[in-house]
């Protein structure tokens, strides 16, 4: 039974109660109650389990799809990639870029040029050279999970054993956040299970899928001897089968998106996400057309009070739409009253509701789709925050196809957004004209600032996003809201410390036990 991302999302969003709780890379616990996870009595204590005594553990995955990095569609198989491919880089737990086959890179204008590591190895023993590594991304650029990460390469070659030479369309300073594609042996693209570099290496035998520690793994020792893949289906029972040692561990990337609640004494660590949730707004509708009521509605919102309640926990309240594990990017603290009477609003009959010149109420509609309880409760959440700043806002209700065509009709004034951004948090899509996720009137001043941000010379990438980020608040053409955080669940006390990563939560499986 093949099942496509989004029905996946369904089935692991679950919420886990009876947890103990740490950030990834951190050691704080979170209250349960502070998160609204169900409350659970203590059980009798058994006996001692010691943290990282496990060495051969199992992880969920679907036999009906395939671990092929090129050919993947479903939520269980593609967290297992990472375990069993690597790319020229990776993304850290505080979204920090990390060099992994790529020893070092140079760029010029449009040109790259990338000098890969140097006796790296394949599963077979192979060395992994610089025509694997174009092969790859040629691969990649043609599959569905990977082309839009390559949309702006023009051209890939190699130049004799390690070195790559890679063209763009347009300069981007941020090309290295886009490489983290599998490389795979030249011709293995079409495999069932290509051969990788990564820590771990795929043994399928009589309908059984093991993955088998790499022991010659060029990034060190690796303390999980092996992993064995265990079919997880829908109607499967999580809080038994991670209780009861089947599965070790599960990836939940949505945590917060579920009513559901499974009871259970796990350990549960969160990590973040670029899962962005935001305020769309109508830059054509008369009252939001001035930047200065956009800025009061983002001054306004009340994130943290979001995130406790409508996210459960599972989240990180933001002004600007980066991580905030990127804290070199600070967002300016604005007064929304201050704001307001700035454009020209004043409560001229004393009802708490900001009037403009003409007495009209600053009144909006917010917009969000059916069938996600968790978006309906954020949006009331928005509407209190908003009218305890003098801004009316009542939610609308739409069934999905409705709702997606009012966003094209630009027929709304705010709506409830939500999209996956990429590692460089490129916010092109949203903001120049003919974008995808461009509702509401491009912004021909953010579009600029981004070119300037793609085109700047190394060492000055920085201070150019700096720069975006900050005639983002000045023209606000949308509300950022929250990052998600997604977790991933392990048995109580069976693992060392778990640390997990944007779209790979299993970032340190190798230090789980030994």
């Amino acid at each position: 039974m093949r099942r496509s991302f989004l029905a996946l999302l369904l089935i692991l969003s679950l919420v886990c109660g009876g947890c103990h709780t740490t950030e990834a890379g951190g050691e704080t616990e979170e209250n349960q109650d502070a998160v609204g996870l169900p409350q659970q009595q203590p059980e009798e204590e058994t006996e001692t389990t010691v943290p990282g005594q496990k060495t051969a553990i199992a992880l969920a995955y679907n036999p009906s799809d395939s671990l092929n990095p090129f050919q993947v569609t479903t939520e269980y198989n593609y967290y297992l990639l990472p375990l069993i491919y690597e790319g020229l880089f990776a993304i850290g737990p505080d979204f920090q870029l990390e060099n992994v086959l790529c020893e070092s890179y140079e760029v010029d204008g449009d040109q790259w040029t990338f000098y890969i590591k140097q006796g790296v190895l394949f599963h077979d023993g192979t060395e992994m050279q610089a025509r694997d590594v174009v092969y790859s991304i040629n691969q990649a650029r043609k599959s569905t999970l990977f082309a839009s990460r390559c949309a702006n390469i023009t051209s890939c070659t190699y130049s004799g054993r390690y070195t790559v030479r890679i063209r763009l369309g347009t300069p981007d300073s941020q090309l290295p956040r886009l490489l983290i594609i599998p490389v795979v042996p030249r011709n293995d693209g079409d495999e069932e299970n290509p051969l990788g570099t990564g820590r771990f290496m795929v043994q399928s035998q009589d309908g059984t899928v093991t993955l088998l520690r790499n022991d010659s793994w060029h990034g060190g020792a690796v303390g999980v001897e092996s992993i064995r893949l265990s079919a997880l289906y829908q109607d499967s029972e999580l809080s038994y089968v991670i209780g009861a040692g089947v599965i070790d561990g599960v990836c939940f990337e949505k945590p917060f998106a579920t009513d559901t609640a499974i009871r259970g004494n796990f350990d549960v660590t969160t990590f973040s996400t670029s899962d962005f949730h935001h305020l769309g707004i109508n830059k054509n509708s008369g009252l939001l057309s001035d930047p200065l009521v956009r800025q009061a509605i983002s001054a306004a919102l009340d994130r943290d009070l979001l995130v406790q309640k409508a996210f459960s926990g599972y989240g990180d309240g933001v002004s600007l739409p980066v991580s905030p594990e990127l804290e070199q990017f600070e967002a300016e603290k604005k007064d929304p009253d201050a704001l307001l009477k700035q454009a020209g609003y004043a409560d001229t009959d004393g009802d708490g509701i900001y009037n403009d010149p003409e007495g009209n109420n600053l009144a909006l509609e917010l917009l969000v789709p059916e069938g996600s309880e968790m978006k309906i409760q954020a949006a009331e959440i928005v509407c209190q925050s908003l009218v305890g700043s003098g801004i009316q806002v009542t939610v609308r209700t739409l069934p999905q196809e409705d709702f997606q065509q009012a966003l094209n009709r630009d027929d709304f004034d705010l709506y409830y957004g939500e999209t996956i951004l990429n590692d460089q948090f490129d916010i092109s899509q949203m903001v120049q004209r003919g974008g995808s996720l461009c509702y509401g009137g491009a912004s021909e001043t953010l579009t600029q600032a981004i070119t300037a941000w793609k085109s700047a010379l190394l060492g000055e990438e920085e201070q150019a996003q700096q720069a975006l980020y900050d005639a983002f608040q000045e023209e606000m053409p949308f509300v950022p809201m929250a990052f998600g955080r997604g977790c991933v669940v392990t048995g109580q006390g069976v693992m060392h410390q778990v640390v997990g990563a944007n779209r790979n939560p299993c970032y340190n499986l190798h230090q789980w036990a030994g």
